[in-house]
């Protein structure tokens, strides 16, 4: 077995499903959210993850979220050169995101997600070739089957998309380096689909695909413990990454607030 270490971290926190991000977005705190970045930096967070996007107990406009965007970038940048990452299937978000970050501030930004499943996915792939961003790729979309039905790919039909994009990336330019890829993680504790098991044989399948070498392996750590008592946490998270580091997982999308030390 491979030898593994804990994954590199990229910060969540400024998410709207965290007190902190809502209140500097109630407030339109643009130090809150440069202190916050600022702490996660100090915390070792090698990338930021940006979403804007409403929750069920805080909505949100779309189109008050479109233009407060480019204030927040550069609070966070003015606080950092930490680079960020894009978290949103917006198309015109990610336009948005991507025409005011300041590549002279910070390294090239991730857009997070790319997925087979979003609309104008041409339109992504030209917006990734003229500002060439690094790049996540999600894994979990649900396909629709002959009857209809929604159902999760296999982790088989999931690699078969993944090495599609993967290819359409790199002729547009972009290194392995450059390129994430999300298996997508499911709750430990109401899983009916499986997805945990399909993420871990997901992440086995493209270690094992040569096209793939030296492409990074990310997921959102916090989906796998949504729900779960705060003192089992640990333990679960823990046993997830002593699984997954072996097969190539080297980045989390997670808490820098948390220990995720093996």
């Amino acid at each position: 077995m491979p030898k593994s270490s804990s994954p590199r971290i990229i910060g969540e926190l400024l998410n709207h499903a965290f007190a902190r991000a809502r209140r500097a977005w109630t407030r339109q705190d643009l130090n809150l959210y440069g202190e916050l970045a600022s702490h996660q930096v100090d915390l070792g967070a090698q990338y930021l993850n940006l979403n804007l996007g409403g929750t069920l107990s805080f909505p949100l406009d779309r189109a008050e979220i479109l233009e407060r965007l480019p204030e927040v970038i550069a609070a966070l940048q003015k606080a950092t050169p930490t680079p960020l990452a894009f978290d949103s299937a917006d198309l015109e978000f990610q336009k948005i995101a991507l025409a005011h970050y300041d590549r002279a501030r910070s390294p090239a930004p991730i857009v997070n997600s790319l997925a087979a499943s979003r609309a104008d996915l041409d339109g992504w792939f030209e917006l990734i070739e003229h500002y060439r961003p690094k790049v996540i790729i999600m894994l979990a979309d649900r396909s629709v089957d002959a009857t209809g039905a929604n159902r999760y790919s296999t982790p088989a039909e999931a690699l078969e998309t993944c090495c599609q994009l993967v290819r359409r990336l790199r002729q547009l330019g972009l290194e392995a380096d450059d390129i994430f890829l999300d298996p997508g993680l499911g709750v430990h504790g109401h899983d009916p689909d499986g997805l945990i098991v399909r993420c871990l044989e997901l992440l086995k399948l493209i270690q094992q695909t040569p096209e793939l070498t030296g492409t990074h392996r990310s997921v959102g750590l916090s989906n796998l413990v949504a729900c779960t008592p705060v003192d089992e946490r640990p333990t679960i998270i823990r046993a997830f990454i002593a699984r997954a580091t072996p097969l190539g997982l080297d980045w989390i999308l997670a808490n820098p607030e948390q220990d995720y030390s093996l």
